[in-house]
């Protein structure tokens, strides 16, 4: 036995944990500098796909909010805001659900990566053994060395031979140690991609609690609002009541002036002309409406738009009635178009015509307004057809 043969011998367990501390840090230092590389078998797609709609919702909350800048506090407006915190609280609603969804997702991929984790470190501990009973092997064989091996060959033929076959013993080392190496990296990736979604699993609990702040904000805001509302309405009809005697007057003299002075000629010819051309907001349709428990019938089409805003002629006519008046229909314009078609423009700011006049179709003839017995600036249209009120939404299309 040579002397380097007994050297081990003698030294055969601190040789070998030396021997496994240089190996372990050659496979340390594989992981380190990232020469094995590992593909990552989580899917995102999921939790992707949620955000993205999470995101969506988002930004049209943020549009809806935009919208409250231009809330004037007029009867309409207040329906609006409460419209827009009605879909407000539905988008937060649902983006809480969607949070939910994507923190099941979450949770259930770092589940998986706990049990990716749990086999890589059983296979490291596997391929540990191994390399160990390995390092082992080589240092008590003793005898059996690499150098015995070489020296004892009996003709350059046999040397050959050895040498490969400690060739094929060195690369099945090599193999181990890759295998090693690889099982590391691959555990170092899968804790730190788990970390990764620990922390935006944080994050998303984060804004989870946020969004459920910010949807019991909202619907208290919300209840103000409808409760301005219910006010407003409340306050309309309260003055319609006072108002009612006046009001009957009105309606009756106007249903008088267009009996006696309207019907003569031929129906007019063409489409009738939206009157207010700058604005299609419709407030308020035609027909029976309920507003907290007050329920009326609306006799014509609510077009919503600023003080002053040009109103034009429907159609060509003649001018038969121009009033103002502090109830009922306020300042208002009743144009006879001929074969028992007439028009009338309510609530104006001012009016730009007289009785008599003739007037072309999209002729200006008075300017948007709140006048009489009013929910916000807005103009009341109405179409009489041989004296009866008639939708008119069946004679004229929004722009």
């Amino acid at each position: 036995m040579n002397r380097f043969s007994k050297l081990f011998k003698t030294n055969t367990k601190k040789g070998i944990r030396m021997v496994s501390i240089v190996m372990t840090m050659v496979i340390v230092s594989f992981t380190a500098f990232g020469f094995i590389n590992v593909n990552t078998t989580v899917d995102a797609r999921s939790i992707s796909e949620l955000e993205k709609k999470i995101s969506d919702l988002e930004k049209s909350n943020k549009n809806l909010s935009n919208n409250l800048n231009n809330i004037s506090g007029q009867i309409k407006d207040e329906e609006e805001k409460q419209e827009i915190y009605e879909k407000n609280i539905e988008n937060t609603e649902k983006q809480i659900d969607l949070f939910k969804q994507k923190i099941e997702l979450m949770q259930h991929d770092i589940g998986l990566k706990k049990g990716e984790i749990s086999v890589k470190e059983k296979e490291i501990s596997e391929s540990q053994d191994l390399f160990a009973q390995r390092v082992r092997a080589m240092y008590i064989a003793g005898s059996n060395s690499a150098l015995t091996t070489i020296l004892e060959a009996k003709s350059f033929s046999d040397f050959l031979t050895r040498a490969e076959l400690l060739k094929r013993i060195s690369k099945s080392d090599q193999d181990l140690i890759d295998k090693l190496s690889k099982q590391r990296n691959d555990l170092e990736k899968i804790k730190a991609k788990m970390e990764e979604q620990n922390q935006s699993l944080n994050a998303s609990k984060t804004q989870l609690d946020k969004k459920s702040e910010n949807l019991e904000s909202m619907k208290k805001q919300s209840e103000a609002s409808k409760a301005q509302l219910k006010a407003k309405w409340d306050q309309y009809y309260a003055e319609k009541k006072k108002n009612q005697k006046l009001i009957d007057q009105q309606y009756a003299e106007i249903d008088r002036i267009i009996a006696e002075q309207s019907g003569g000629g031929t129906a007019p010819e063409g489409a009738f002309k939206w009157p207010v051309p700058s604005s299609s907001r419709i407030t308020s349709p035609f027909g029976w409406r309920t507003m907290f428990g007050n329920r009326d019938f609306h006799t014509g089409v609510d077009i919503g738009a600023p003080s002053g805003t040009t109103i034009v002629a429907s159609q060509s006519g003649k001018v038969i009635s121009v009033k103002y008046q502090n109830v009922g229909y306020g300042y208002n314009v009743i144009v006879d178009h001929g074969g028992g078609y007439v028009t009338l423009y309510a609530h104006c700011s001012r009016i730009d015509v007289k009785a008599g006049d003739t007037v072309s179709r999209g002729q200006a003839i008075a300017g948007v307004g709140t006048t009489g017995n009013s929910t916000g600036n807005h103009l009341h249209f109405e179409v009489r057809v041989n004296g009866k009120q008639v939708n008119p939404m069946g004679y004229v299309r929004k722009p």
